[in-house]
């Protein structure tokens, strides 16, 4: 065992480095054969950082559990739903890599009914929680399930004071977007916490939801908001499907010495397989390909003339 988190699945995992690519002429290896290939054979659950390094927590979903965790196999994934559906999906997994690691008392803010809408909650992700809480706004709202322990918080409100620092992990899935306050809401995440904050957003996605949406968000503020709160990075990825919504996926902690011997991670905004002069975050879900072939055809003709 290399201390990988092992969980088998279906769809193959692009892996996304955290190394500076190399200058390239974004044109030069750029064919109509690349565009239909990728196309069609894009379903990659990327962008996976570097493996968790080795540990004393190695652990491997059983066998009866991995295969709920997945989708069936899908026939027809080239029609997936790719602004909702598809960022979902990669983030679940993103999440069933990590879940096992954190132990003690666990909340999901905002959680509406805990689904991950593949047929299971999120608490069945935190196999190794000495509780599970989760919170909605209020009663009248969508989030309502009426289950015993159920919480209502305000996340633009102060934080109750029975709240501050009661949880070791707080985990919130795509909610701070349709928050106006959101450097509140933000911070009411963070005093949760006695240690771990896992959150969801996307990075680029349409408006959505007839509740308020407001907010997108870059690797970038996402680190500086948790620095802000005393909080440090530990991990961090995005998805990099083609023509899809962008989510992005953060682990931080209060005490990185703590959990120095379980990610080998470096910052990045970097998109190993983009191609072109910014070769960023969200720049596959936006491929711009009439002018990349109109530079293309563009370049070639001026080299040509060069030669004659």
């Amino acid at each position: 065992m290399d201390g990988r988190v092992i969980i088998q699945n279906p769809w193959p995992i692009t892996s996304c480095t955290a190394s500076i690519i190399e200058n390239q002429n974004p044109i030069s290896n750029f064919s109509f054969r690349d565009i239909s290939k990728n196309f069609l054979n894009d379903f990659s659950f990327g962008c996976i950082t570097k493996p968790i390094k080795p540990s004393t927590h190695n652990y491997t979903l059983p066998q009866s559990d991995n295969t709920k965790l997945l989708p069936q196999q899908n026939t027809m994934k080239l029609f997936i739903d790719r602004i909702h559906r598809l960022p979902r999906i990669w983030s679940n997994r993103e999440l069933a890599r990590f879940a096992h690691l954190f132990h003690g008392d666990v909340v999901n803010v905002s959680a509406w009914k805990d689904i991950d809408k593949e047929g299971r909650r999120y608490r069945d992700y935190f196999i190794n929680a000495g509780s599970y809480t989760i919170t909605n706004y209020k009663a009248e709202a969508r989030g309502f399930q009426g289950e015993e322990g159920e919480i209502f918080l305000d996340l633009e409100a102060d934080l109750p004071s029975e709240l501050h620092l009661r949880f070791d992990v707080v985990f919130n899935h795509t909610t701070l977007e349709h928050i106006y306050r959101v450097d509140k809401a933000f911070a009411n995440l963070c005093r949760m916490s006695k240690d771990i904050v896992i959150l969801v957003v996307p990075f680029l996605q349409p408006y959505h939801g007839n509740y308020g949406d407001y907010w997108r968000f870059t690797p970038l503020v996402i680190k500086r908001l948790f620095e802000e709160n005393g909080f440090y990075l530990v991990y961090q990825s995005f998805n990099n499907h083609r023509m899809s919504s962008v989510y992005i996926f953060s682990i931080a902690t209060r005490w990185p010495d703590r959990w120095k011997d379980y990610f080998d991670w470096e910052f990045t905004y970097i998109e190993p397989k983009a191609r072109g002069p910014e070769p960023y975050i969200g720049a596959r879900a936006i491929p711009n390909w009439p002018h990349r072939i109109y530079a293309g055809l563009l370049s070639k003709g001026k080299r040509w003339l060069q030669r004659v």
